[in-house]
């Protein structure tokens, strides 16, 4: 099994989502997250105050799949999250799971 994170955009979660529904998915898991990048903070303005976005907010997508199906999703995902010409516009994250244990909640009598 391989667990494989991607931090991708918002906007393209709905995107990531449907084209994952063609492989079979054992688990799949959306977080939110921030991403900082090298270029350093970008600054905003609040009420008329300025001030330093550190974090740009993205979200987690974990999948967990069999490993003969990771390249493919792994390609997948890469086409989706490539948005630009930054070099550094995303992550995927492929993960060897050694073990895997589902928690159910337990019945009080």
């Amino acid at each position: 099994m391989k667990l494989i994170r991607c931090n991708a955009p918002q906007q393209q979660v709905d995107d990531i989502l449907d084209a994952l529904e063609a492989f079979e998915i054992s688990s799949l898991t959306v977080a939110a997250g921030g991403e900082r990048s090298r270029s350093g903070s970008s600054k905003a303005f609040y009420r008329g105050v300025e001030y330093k976005i550190r974090l740009t907010p993205t979200l987690i997508v974990d999948v967990t799949v069999p490993d003969y199906e990771a390249a493919e999703v792994v390609r997948v995902l890469e086409e989706i999250c490539a948005t630009g010409t930054h070099p550094e516009s995303g992550r995927i994250l492929v993960l060897t799971v050694d073990d895997c244990h589902s928690v159910r909640a337990r019945r009080i009598a």
